[in-house]
This record gives structure tokens, sequence and C-alpha cells, in this order.
């Protein structure tokens, strides 16, 4: 990008993640966290094996390394800051995340073990599209009182879709994103600048992302990250010259 349209592109980075750190979702902390470290990994892997990337190999070690140096000092500052606000709030819901008796943590445990038995009874066939939320009520009734009685879905989409289009259907589900990050490897191999080499692994990062919330999370039925996940799978899919 060139002029203002960088000055837009960064400011909208910059928007992005404040309004990260003001929503507070775990799963996208969580899955920034992860990406990060797995998009590090990947950099300090291929980066002696691709010649685009050998004449940055000073750039891109010093990058990992203030990007890590820049995760701790803000964790450092957070847990220092503790008790004051707004440091506190991050502080306790970034607590939460460990705490099994937390009672966000404990609903997800119930719907992933009912979602798994529910999954197991119909291991091959699912319970059909969309008959996840009529057929799981048997299996949590053993969580029953609960405060969280009225489950719209699982918080999970892997378990989500297991369950709902069985075994097979999950295979597939799984390959697909396979597929999209073997194609973003392949990218990454044949790129012939380094522009086109930090795009690629931007997709791998988005693409990383979205696994994990969708362990975590229901990104599946929402209408925002489907858009997202389809316009990075397109990147990967088509060729350089039909994606300028």
């Amino acid at each position: 990008l060139e002029k203002n349209w960088k000055k837009y592109a960064v400011s909208c980075a910059g928007l992005i993640v404040l309004m990260i750190i003001i929503l507070q979702t775990r799963a996208v902390w969580a899955a920034l966290a992860i990406s990060l470290l797995m998009l590090s990994l990947l950099f300090l892997l291929m980066t002696p094996r691709i010649k685009v990337l050998k004449a940055k190999t000073q750039w891109i070690r010093k990058l990992i390394f203030g990007g890590l140096i820049l995760l701790f000092l803000g964790s450092l500052a957070t847990w220092v800051a503790r008790d004051i606000f707004p440091f506190n709030k991050m502080a306790q819901r970034i607590e939460t995340v460990f705490d099994p008796d937390y009672a966000s943590n404990q609903w997800r445990v119930e719907m992933w073990t009912a979602s798994k038995n529910l999954f197991a009874d119909h291991l091959w066939s699912g319970v059909g599209a969309g008959n996840w939320k009529v057929e799981i009520y048997p299996y949590y009734s053993e969580f029953l009182p609960s405060v969280f009685k009225h489950w719209r879905n699982p918080h999970n989409d892997y378990l989500w879709v297991g369950s709902e289009k069985g075994f097979p259907g999950l295979v597939l589900y799984v390959l697909m994103f396979l597929a999209l990050i073997w194609q973003g490897l392949k990218l990454i191999f044949k790129a012939k600048t380094f522009e086109e080499t930090m795009q690629a692994f931007s997709l791998l990062f988005g693409l990383f992302g979205y696994m994990v919330i969708s362990f975590f999370c229901f990104p599946m039925e929402r209408l925002y990250p489907l858009i997202m996940i389809g316009l990075m799978a397109a990147f990967l899919i088509l060729p350089g010259q039909d994606r300028s």
C-alpha cells in the first residue's frame, strides 16, 4: 500500500487491537497469543529455506524478538498494575482463563462433555444440521440445576460440526483448514517478493486465529467471521495475479 491507504490500514489495525482489548474476549486473546507463537515458529523454521526471506533474516529476527519483548512487557505491566483501573479488569479477566471454578469455564466443560456424548452416540450419521440445540437437552440433564440452562451452541465449532454431521463431516471440516494451511505454505515457498511472502504469512495468521477461536467460541454462527474466513480462503487459493 502507498500513501493514504497505508495510513488507513495502520489506523484500522490499531483500532482493531484497541477493540480487542476493550471487549476482553478471552477466546480472541488466546487466538492472538497462539497465532503469534505459531507464526514466529514458522518464521524461524522457514527463513533459512526461502530466498526471499534470507535477505531479511536480521529484520525478521528483530521483528520476532521485538514482538516477544512487547508481549512480555505488556503481560508484566498488566500483572504489576493489576490493582489499578483499567488494568485490574484485564488482569482479572486473564486470571479466569486458568481458573477451573470460574462459571464460564465450568459451563464450557459441561457443554463440551454433553456434546461429546451426543457426538459419540451419533458418530457416523450425526443428528443433522441445525439439530444440536434440539438433541442436546437429554445430555446435559446431569448438569442441572445449572445457571446456564439454555444452550444455544456448544462453544466449540468442532464438536458442533461433529455432533451434527458425524465423524465424516468433522473430518472434512478439519481437512478444509489443513488444505488452506498447505496452500498458504505453498504460497510462501513460491513467493517472488518479500511482500507476497508477508501476505501469505498474514493469511496464515488469520487462519490460525480462526481455528483457535473455533475451539472456544462459535464463529461458525456469526456472519462476520464467516465472511473473513471466506476472503482469507479466496486469497490463499487464487493465483497471485488474480488476487491483485
